[in-house]
C-alpha cells in the first residue's frame, strides 16, 4: 500500500534515510503521455465535429438556395411564357373577330388551338373596355379591375383561401392603337405545383412554403403532397414574429438569402428564401437541421472508436519509449544507492550516448571527489574535535576559577548552566538551579523593594533584548538559599545569533564589603553632621549675640565677623546636603505625599530665586499653564529638587544669559525642565552625573565651591517620589534638566 504523499514513510538501512516511492518515471510518462494524446485527440475529434456540422450545414444552404433559385426559375419562367402566349393572342386577328363579334364556335377552336401549345389553359373570357363580359368558352375569367395597359397575371384562389389557378389579362387593341377590349386566359395551377413543390431532394423535412401580402399581412400558401401530387392549397396569415413568418415577410418584400434559424417550436431550420417578382409573392425553402446533421452522430461515433484505439495505442508507445529511457537510470541509481562511508566505488555501467551517460560520468568522477573529501574530511574533524575540546576545557576552568557568579538561560528563560562561584555565593547545588526558571533563583530586591517576574531584569532583557547594568547606588541584593540576603553588581546580557535570541547570560558580583564600606561611610557622614553642627551653632549663636551687643569695631574686624558669619552659613548648608543625602541613601527620610499646586511652587520658587539671577545679571523667563495643576509629592523634597536645579543654572551660567523655567502637561504626567546656557557637562562624564560627591571637571576648574551632592540629592528624591529626573547638556552651550511627576 503506497504511503501518503503528505508524509512519505521510508526504509531505513543502517544510518541513512531512503524515501519509498509513491510513483515510477516509468508510469508518470505513461500516464503523461496518454494525458497528452487523449487531450489531443480529443480535441482534433471535437474540433472535427465542428468542422463537419458546419461544412455540412453550409452546403446544405447552398443547396438550398440553389434549389430555391430553381423552384423560383420555374414559376417565373412558366408564368412568363403564358404571359407572352396572351399577348400573341390578344394581338391575332381571331382574337379580334371575337371581341367585335362573339362566336361561341370561333372562341372554341381558338381555346383548343391553345390547349395545344399548353396544356394548363382551361378558359377563355373576352371583355368590353367598359369590363362587359362579351362572351367565355371553358373556364369563365373575373372582370379585370383598375386600368389595364399591359399584360397582367393575377392569381386565382378560392374562399378558402386555396390557390386554383391564374388568369391572364392583355388588353385588345384595333389598328395598332385603339382599345376595344381585353381577353383573359385562366390556365390551371396544378401542373405548375407539381413542378414547384415536387420532390426537392433534401430529406423527409423538407419544405416550400409560398406567401403574399394581404391587407398588411403576410398570407402563407402551404402544400401537402401525396404521391407526389398536389392535393390541397391552405392559407393562413403568417405570424411575422416567428423566425419563419419574418423569413417569408423579406422574401414578399423582395429580400433573398439562406440562414439558419429556429422556428417557433424551438426546432433548428436551415431555409433560403426568394422573392417572385412576377406575383409579388415570396418562397421558403427549408429543412430540418437535425436530419442534415444526422449523419454526423454516425460520424463522431466512428471517430470515438478510432480515439479510443489511438489512445491505447500511444499508451503501448510510451510504455515502450518510457521503459528504454528509465532503464539506465534504474540502473545508476541501484549503484548510487550502494555509496555509503567506507564504500565508494562507482563503476560506470550506462552506455546510451545521450544526458544519461553525461550523469553517469559526472557521478563516477564526483564519487571519486568526494572520496578524497571524505577522507580529508575525517582528519579535519578529528582535529577540529581535539582543538573544540581544549578549547572547552579553557573556558570551562575559565569560568570556573572566576569569583563572579554566572548562569546561563535559554530564550524562554530556564536555567542551562552555572559555575560554582554562583553555588557558592548562593548556596545550591546545581541540580538545584539548571532547568528552573531563573527568576525563581535569582530573586532579586533594592532596599525594600522586591522585583516581580515582569519587572524582574531578565524578564527586561529578553523581552526588550537590551542588556542591564545596575550601579553600585541601586543596592540591589539577592535572595540566597538560606533566606540571607547577599549585596550584589548585576549584569543581564541577550545571547543574539544575528537577529535570533537564543538566551541570555547572568553575571553577578559580590558587593558585601563594598556595601558595608559605604553604609560606613555614611553612618560616618551622619554622625559627624550631627558633631559638627553643635559646635558650629554654637559659632552662629555668639556671633549673633556678638553682633547685638553693638562691639565697637574697626573695619577689618567688621569683614572678619562677615567672613566668618558666610563661612558658618556654607558649612551647615554642607551638613544640611549631608544628612539629606545620607537620610534619603539609608531610607530614613519620611517624606509625606500631598496634593501640592505645581503652578504656584513654581512661581514661588522663581520669584525667590529672581534677586539671585538679577545679581548675577542674568533674566529667568517662567513658562506655565494658564491653570494650576494637583500633583501628589512631598512638599519639601519637590522644594529641594528645583531650588537646586534653579541654584545650578544660576550658578554655572555666564552674566548676560537667560534661564528658562518651563511646566507642561503631558497625558499622565507633568513635565518641569530647566535650561540654561552655561558650560554643560562633558560627554564622558555625563554617565557620572548623578552619583554621590561628583563634580564635573570643567566645573571644578572654575568653581571650588560645592559638595556635588544636590544632583545625587535631587535623583534620589524625585524617584522616592514616584518620578523621574533626566538632563540633555552639551559643553559649552548649556543644559536642560527635566523632572517628571505623575499627575493625581
Amino acid at each position: 500500500m503506497s504511503p501518503p504523499a503528505s508524509q512519505p514513510a521510508v526504509l531505513t538501512e543502517g544510518n541513512s534515510r531512503v524515501p519509498l516511492l509513491r510513483t515510477t518515471i516509468l508510469r508518470r510518462i505513461v500516464r503523461e503521455s496518454v494525458l497528452v494524446s487523449a487531450a489531443a485527440i480529443v480535441v482534433v475529434s471535437l474540433l472535427s465535429i465542428v468542422v463537419v456540422q458546419s461544412l455540412l450545414s453550409e452546403r446544405t444552404l447552398s443547396q438550398l438556395s440553389s434549389v430555391a433559385t430553381a423552384r423560383k426559375d420555374i414559376l417565373e419562367v412558366t408564368i412568363q411564357h403564358d404571359r407572352e402566349r396572351t399577348a400573341f393572342t390578344a394581338a391575332s386577328p381571331e382574337l379580334h373577330a371575337l371581341v367585335q363579334n362573339w362566336d361561341p364556335d370561333s372562341a372554341l377552336l381558338l381555346l383548343n388551338s391553345l390547349r395545344s401549345q399548353n396544356s394548363a389553359v382551361i378558359g377563355m373570357s373576352v371583355f368590353s373596355p367598359n369590363h362587359t363580359l362579351l362572351g367565355f368558352t371553358g373556364v369563365a375569367s373575373v372582370p379585370f379591375t383598375g386600368t389595364l395597359t399591359a399584360t397582367k397575371v393575377v392569381p386565382s384562389l378560392d374562399r378558402l383561401g386555396s390557390w386554383n389557378g391564374y388568369d391572364m389579362y392583355s388588353p385588345v387593341y384595333a389598328d395598332g392603337s385603339v382599345f376595344i377590349g381585353y381577353v383573359a386566359i385562366y390556365y390551371d395551377v396544378a401542373p405548375l405545383l407539381t413542378s414547384v413543390f415536387g420532390n426537392l431532394g433534401l430529406g423527409e423535412s423538407a419544405d416550400i412554403v409560398l406567401g403574399r401580402q394581404l391587407n398588411g399581412s403576410v398570407s402563407v400558401l402551404h402544400h401537402y403532397q401525396e404521391k407526389n401530387q398536389t392535393r390541397v392549397f391552405s392559407s393562413v396569415v403568417a405570424d411575422v414574429l416567428s423566425p419563419e413568418g419574418a423569413l417569408l415577410k423579406k422574401a414578399v418584400t423582395g429580400g433573398e438569402g439562406a440562414v439558419d434559424v429556429r422556428n417557433a417550436d424551438g426546432i433548428a431550420l436551415l431555409a433560403a428564401y426568394r422573392s417572385i417578382p412576377s406575383l409579388g409573392w415570396g418562397m421558403v425553402v427549408s429543412v430540418q437541421k437535425s436530419e442534415i446533421l444526422s449523419g454526423v452522430q454516425y460520424f463522431a461515433v466512428d471517430l470515438l472508436i478510432v480515439s479510443t484505439l489511438l489512445i491505447l495505442f500511444s499508451a503501448i508507445i510510451g510504455y515502450l519509449l518510457a521503459k528504454s529511457l528509465t532503464s539506465p537510470l534504474k540502473s545508476l541509481s541501484s549503484s548510487l544507492s550502494a555509496l555509503m562511508p567506507g564504500h565508494w566505488t562507482f563503476a560506470r555501467s550506462v552506455h546510451t550516448g545521450d544526458e544519461v551517460e553525461m550523469l553517469d560520468y559526472i557521478i563516477a568522477d564526483l564519487t571519486s571527489r568526494l572520496k578524497k573529501t571524505y577522507d580529508h574530511l575525517e582528519e579535519l574533524v578529528a582535529e577540529r574535535t581535539q582543538a573544540l575540546n581544549k578549547e572547552y576545557a579553557l573556558d570551562r576552568a575559565i569560568l570556573e576559577s572566576i569569583e563572579y557568579g554566572v548562569m546561563t538561560l535559554d530564550a524562554a528563560g530556564l536555567i542551562t548552566d552555572v559555575n560554582p562561584a554562583f553555588l557558592t555565593l548562593l548556596g545550591y547545588a546545581r541540580q538545584e538551579c539548571v532547568g528552573r526558571q531563573g527568576i525563581e533563583v535569582l530573586q532579586l530586591s533594592q532596599k525594600k523593594a522586591i522585583f516581580t517576574a515582569d519587572t524582574h531584569p531578565v524578564t527586561q532583557c529578553l523581552s526588550s533584548l537590551r542588556s542591564f547594568r545596575s550601579s553600585a547606588s541601586m543596592h540591589l541584593s539577592m535572595l540566597k538559599k538560606n533566606q540571607t540576603l547577599l549585596p550584589v553588581l548585576l549584569m543581564v546580557t541577550p545571547l543574539m545569533e544575528e537577529k535570533t535570541l537564543l538566551g541570555a547570560i547572568v553575571i553577578f558580583q559580590d558587593m558585601t564589603e563594598d556595601r558595608q564600606i559605604d553604609y560606613m561611610k555614611s553612618e560616618f557622614i551622619t554622625l559627624a553632621s550631627h558633631q559638627l553642627r553643635t559646635p558650629l551653632s554654637a559659632v552662629r549663636w555668639n556671633l549673633e549675640l556678638f553682633n547685638e551687643a553693638g562691639a565697637t569695631l574697626d573695619e577689618s574686624h567688621k569683614e572678619y565677623m562677615t567672613e566668618i558669619e558666610q563661612s558658618s552659613r556654607r558649612m551647615a548648608k554642607v551638613l544640611d546636603e549631608l544628612l539629606h543625602a545620607a537620610r534619603l541613601e539609608e531610607g530614613g527620610y519620611a517624606y509625606e505625599k500631598q496634593k501640592v499646586k505645581i503652578v504656584a511652587e513654581i512661581k514661588r520658587i522663581a520669584d525667590e530665586n529672581s534677586i539671585l539671577t538679577e545679581a548675577a545679571g542674568m533674566h529667568m523667563s517662567v513658562q506655565l499653564p494658564a491653570t494650576d495643576i494637583d500633583v501628589s509629592t512631598d512638599p519639601i523634597l519637590l522644594e529641594i529638587v528645583l531650588q537646586n536645579l534653579v541654584a545650578n543654572a544660576i550658578k554655572y551660567s555666564p552674566k548676560g544669559s537667560s534661564i528658562s523655567f518651563v511646566a507642561e502637561v503631558l497625558a499622565d504626567r507633568v513635565e518641569v525642565r530647566v535650561t540654561d546656557a552655561g558650560m554643560g557637562i562633558p560627554v564622558s562624564e555625563q554617565k557620572r552625573v548623578f552619583e554621590k560627591f561628583f563634580r564635573a571637571h570643567n566645573v571644578r576648574q572654575t568653581d571650588t565651591d560645592g559638595t556635588g551632592l544636590g544632583l545625587y540629592i535631587s535623583k534620589r528624591a524625585i524617584e522616592s517620589l514616584g518620578g523621574g529626573i533626566s538632563f540633555v547638556s552639551e559643553e559649552g552651550k548649556g543644559t536642560t534638566f527635566t523632572v517628571n511627576m505623575p499627575l493625581i
